[in-house]
């Protein structure tokens, strides 16, 4: 989870330094935006730990097919294939989608919430079982 937060922190900067020549302000806007977008990404972290403690052996093929899943949802709303409401599917979609779009805090927060219970599953199962 530190580590796409961290990713996305140097995506943003990175986007803001190179705006900056053409808005001045774009440097905080776009790590902002990158930051907001940590929790949809933790999401998949936290759905990822969850496979991991339930069923560890196929853990990671069902992660990269879950994954392979959503972006290919948004391939097929990108060309047009599936309906623009199709993507309320993604966490990604309910993100903030500064800077063009308005920002609302409690779908953030609903991820969060969302990541911390899957988590929280995730380690309660795993203190249950006999790894010995």
């Amino acid at each position: 989870a530190l580590g796409a937060l961290a990713f996305l922190l140097a995506f943003g900067v990175g986007l803001g330094i190179a705006g900056t020549g053409t808005n001045p302000g774009a440097l905080a806007t776009l790590t902002a935006a990158a930051v907001l977008r940590a929790p949809a990404a933790w999401v998949f972290v936290a759905l990822t730990t969850l496979l991991l403690a339930t069923m560890p052996r196929a853990a990671a093929a069902i992660s990269f097919i879950v994954l392979g899943l959503h972006l290919a949802l948004e391939f097929s709303v990108e060309f047009r294939i599936a309906p623009a409401e199709a993507l309320y599917a993604s966490p990604f979609a309910l993100v903030p989608q500064l800077p063009a779009g308005p920002g609302h805090p409690w779908q953030t927060i609903l991820l969060i919430v969302i990541a911390v219970g899957l988590v929280t599953i995730a380690t309660r199962t795993l203190r249950r079982q006999d790894i010995r």
